[in-house]
């Protein structure tokens, strides 16, 4: 038997700001906590365990001043009734501010715990008991937690599924797109699968490896914007997923490969007027 998943999201485009929504940042970790906790957990032989909370962003309650009405899903529509539209009383995926709204739900029910955040890093929690002491670090729904002794992890993750429907996911081997294998006071990280899917998406499977990241002495230049382009120019930019190259990029130098930091920083700053060379040279 096959099982499908269906995911119902918001019209987000469609929401207006001061209306349907007022804020929408909110903070993830930063991936020097992320290896910080990584470090201290192989250095301290502390035990590392990896969370995932399910549907996170359906948890929180919307508050009076962002009210939002959806459709009803198509085939789902109340017999008699199928005009109505709904008034969300949660946030749901594809709202501006659910993921606001879900790091402000969980930062209350995380403090109600006893755990406080690190005052620089706002995604960083510790907790002291009597027994000792647990350190996570958090991303959107993904909890990677640290503890002293181990038991302390498995009180942590009792008490968030009393709070949550979780996803145990057992000592931490892969997060945020890095594999991580812990030793005896050694600890590997390495982003090969995400490379190789970043290699595989941009049809790179059988390109000729090079030593250097950029061309030696290559000249790249802004295109004046007063002047229009061509409308094959216009149109081959507008089918080039130039952005998306160099985001992929810009995560695996600042996850793992600062080497190519530079090449990155350069071809970034042509996000907005990208050519073919370009476009060469990021590949």
């Amino acid at each position: 038997m096959k099982w499908y998943k269906v995911h119902y999201v918001a019209k987000g485009y469609a929401q207006l700001p001061g209306i349907n929504f007022t804020k929408t940042t909110a903070p993830t970790a930063r991936l020097e906590s992320f290896r910080s906790l990584l470090y201290l957990a192989v250095t301290l032989q502390w035990d590392v365990q990896h969370f995932n909370i399910k549907m996170a962003f359906l948890h929180s309650v919307l508050p009076d001043d962002e009210t939002a009405y959806m459709e009803q899903p198509p085939g789902f529509e109340v017999p008699g009734k199928e005009t109505w539209v709904m008034r969300l009383m949660k946030s749901i995926y594809g709202m501006h501010q659910a993921s606001r709204r879900w790091n402000k739900t969980f930062h209350k029910a995380i403090e109600d715990l006893g755990f406080s955040c690190v005052p620089c890093e706002w995604c960083v929690y510790s907790c002291h008991t009597p027994s000792g002491m647990v350190i996570f670090c958090v991303h959107m729904d993904n909890i990677f937690s640290i503890a002293n002794p181990p038991e302390e992890n498995a009180h942590f993750r009792d008490e968030l599924k009393s709070l949550w429907d979780i996803l145990d996911l057992g000592p931490t081997k892969f997060g945020l797109g890095i594999a991580i294998e812990c030793g005896t006071n050694t600890i590997s990280l390495s982003q090969t699968a995400f490379i190789d899917r970043v290699v595989e998406c941009f049809g790179q499977t059988d390109a000729h490896p090079v030593d250097m990241p950029m061309v030696s002495g290559l000249q790249l230049c802004r295109l004046d914007k007063s002047i229009s382009l061509p409308p094959e120019l216009t149109e081959w930019a507008a089918q080039t997923p130039y952005r998306k190259l160099i985001g992929s990029l810009n995560y695996i130098a600042v996850a793992m490969q600062p080497d190519i930091s530079y090449a990155v920083g350069r071809l970034s700053s042509f996000l907005d007027c990208y050519q073919l060379e370009h476009w060469t040279a990021a590949i």
